[in-house]
């Protein structure tokens, strides 16, 4: 399929909407400015020395022990040999390991208490004042590393100081592989140098461990996170990983006693890094909803077989550790900070901009620790790019702070927009029922005046078609006519009646059947009882109903006015509890009585006629459309009793027999 095909089947596409220019510029602005506080910091930090009171010991001597013999002091006969401070053995002896001894010689001066700051003693060592030792630091068994980080503030004893040709001893020992030596002491008054040594050792040591423990708990944190939010939050497992990572990586930097060796703790060290370059730039990614399978298999590669070479013991000088280690990853995570730049130029967000600039800090200070590595900062400089882990904690959390309130946002403009729709959708259900209500309304008044018309037409219209006939026949008896007359009005009234509001009480329609009916029975010598209890209501009484209960009860008063030579009727209603519930409506008469088997022919007896069964059919049809049965009983004055036993649960379906 073409492209324009595309387009007409797909006629909308959805872009997501440029932001705004200024927006645009975010990243590149917080970019410059954290850029410049770094090298502003960089910078300071490089010209600190120069700052200190008191006097630099510059000038110095050291002598090489014999092998075996690191541990005995310097002989009187010693061979010293000038050098100046600072001493790197990375540089002056690069594949020396051992203990070497320097000398320094100063006159006491004015200050009442005199210290020496050693800003770098790497890695272990001793201090001596004219003979009289004053500090050390050795391991307690074999393998046993120190921190080579912290700074050492020593008060000189004022009863130890001479006036002039006062000597101090300083012992080192260590391996020129991982930058042993000696910084150039700095001797002043202690109140002068403690606040330099307190600020000193803050961001040497102490900031450094601060930054440690964030990170562990950083990394604890966003696992756990991560475990309870598995669904598309993978870059929260990576994150988390990484500062793991970066904790290991710091940790030579404060911990104060390593229980491994010098070499073992920096191969351990250095896989900490690399697995720090993968895992953040996994997390670079995920973050930035890249997926690039061939750069994610890199960087797993990357991190596994520098880890296994590691392990193995392949690099055979710590300059093969940095070039096979280092230098990748840090080209890893240039192309990374470039991918996330890109996001932050496209995006415009404040979160992707900052975690940029962040990242690219971390680049600038990861080159400047690198350079410190290869001895092109001066030697008494520390690490400080393990404070950008800090920065970006920072800038992650505020990522997923911008994300959380950009989806409780986005959750509350759906709620309320769902809210809206729901209202939308219940006025047009509203409107649809109501329509659906007029519908059911006029068709209830439709289907009402279909019945009116039917009964019309089969009630009063049947009697008055038989009147005609009667009428036209010449001859016609008038008590017959009248009898048809009757038969024509009480059809009539009954269709009028069942319109009638009875609101579910059958005892309205029983007092209206009273009302028809009572003197009609009483001026042909019958005297009416009625014997009717209160009734319960009678869910869905409808008009169809009520027409079939005045339909059966008018026949059985037709019947006793017509064959029955009764001079007493009794009408009773009563209410049966059972299985089901029943209504009983029972009339009974003290007539001739009738012989007669439902299930039969009737018997020729006391003036059973073929209207008179005709009738009784037309009951027992009426009774089964009500649910009901009809019941034809002798009375206990010896007429007939009529009962039709009404189950009040009972759903019949209405019908017209």
């Amino acid at each position: 399929m073409n492209e324009k095909a595309a387009d007409r089947l797909n006629p909308v596409k959805l872009a997501a909407p440029a932001p705004p220019v200024g927006r645009r510029w975010l990243m590149p602005l917080l970019c410059a400015a954290l850029l410049g506080v770094a090298l502003w910091v960089s910078g300071t930090l490089a010209e600190e020395h120069h700052q200190w009171p008191g006097q630099s010991l510059s000038v110095a001597e050291y002598w090489l022990p014999d092998a075996g013999s690191e541990e005995q002091r310097p002989p009187v006969a010693a061979d010293w040999q000038p050098v100046t401070l600072p001493d790197n053995w990375k540089v002056s002896r690069p594949f020396y390991q051992g203990s070497v001894w320097y000398r320094l010689r100063f006159d006491r001066g004015s200050a009442q208490t005199q210290a020496l700051l050693l800003s770098r003693l790497a890695t272990s060592g001793s201090l001596l004042l004219n003979g009289s030792q004053l500090w050390e630091r050795r391991a307690e068994r074999p393998g046993i590393t120190f921190s080579w980080n912290a700074p050492l503030l020593v008060v000189l004893p004022s009863d130890l100081l001479r006036a002039a040709g006062n000597e101090v001893l300083v012992q080192v020992s260590g391996s020129g592989q991982y930058r042993a030596g000696l910084a150039a002491p700095q001797l002043a008054d202690y109140a002068a140098l403690r606040p330099v040594f307190k600020r000193r050792n803050f961001w040497q040591f102490e900031g450094a461990m601060l930054s440690g423990t964030v990170s562990l708990v950083a990394g604890l944190m966003m696992l756990l996170t991560w475990l309870r939010q598995r669904q598309d939050r993978l870059f929260l497992f990576f994150f988390g990983l990484a500062s793991l990572a970066w904790a290991a990586r710091n940790s030579n930097l404060f911990l104060e006693q390593l229980p491994l060796s010098l070499e073992a703790w920096t191969s351990l060290v250095v896989a900490g890094n690399c697995w720090f370059y993968a895992l953040f730039g996994l997390f670079v990614l995920r973050f930035a909803e890249l997926r690039w399978p061939r750069v994610e298999a890199s960087l797993w590669a990357y991190a596994g077989l520098n880890s296994i070479l590691l392990l193995l013991g392949v690099f055979s000088n710590f300059q093969q550790l940095m070039a096979v280690t280092i230098a990748p990853g840090l080209l890893f995570f240039f192309v990374l900070v470039g991918l996330l730049a890109r996001k932050a130029w496209h995006e415009g967000s404040v979160d992707t901009a900052l975690m940029t600039a962040t990242a690219l800090v971390f680049l600038l200070l990861s080159y400047r620790d690198l350079l410190l590595l290869r001895n092109q900062l001066p030697y008494d400089a520390y690490s400080i790019s393990h404070y950008t882990g800090v920065l970006m904690l920072v800038s992650t959390l505020w990522g997923l702070v911008a994300r959380v309130v950009t989806a409780r946002v986005e959750v509350v403009r759906l709620n309320a927009s769902l809210g809206q729709r729901v209202a939308d959708r219940e006025q047009q259900l509203q409107q649809a029922f109501d329509g659906l209500r007029e519908q059911r309304h006029q068709q209830s008044v439709q289907d009402e005046r279909q019945r009116m018309m039917r009964e019309i037409h089969d009630g009063v219209g049947a009697q008055l078609v038989g009147l005609l006939n009667m009428v036209a026949r010449p001859g016609a008896e008038p008590a017959v006519l009248h009898e048809q007359v009757q038969h024509a009005l009480d059809e009539m009234r009954m269709a009028v009646d069942s319109l009638q509001p009875v609101h579910d009480d059958l005892l309205t329609v029983l007092a209206t059947l009273r009302y028809r009916l009572q003197a009609r029975l009483e001026s042909a010598g019958i005297r009416v009882i009625w014997q009717v209890d209160d009734l319960p209501a009678l869910p869905n009484l409808s008009p169809q109903k009520v027409l079939q209960v005045q339909r059966i009860l008018l026949e059985a008063f037709t019947n006793i006015l017509k064959h029955a030579r009764a001079t007493e009727v009794t009408v009773s209603a009563e209410y049966r509890v059972g299985e089901p519930a029943m209504i009983l409506l029972r009339i009974a008469d003290n007539g001739v009585g009738m012989s007669i088997d439902l299930n039969d022919q009737p018997s020729s007896q006391q003036a059973d006629s073929p209207v008179r069964r005709h009738g009784i059919g037309n009951m027992q049809a009426r009774a089964a459309a009500l649910g009901a049965q009809l019941r034809l009983e002798s009375s206990q004055s010896g007429g007939l009793s009529v009962a039709l036993d009404w189950p009040v649960d009972a759903r019949a379906p209405d019908k017209t027999p």
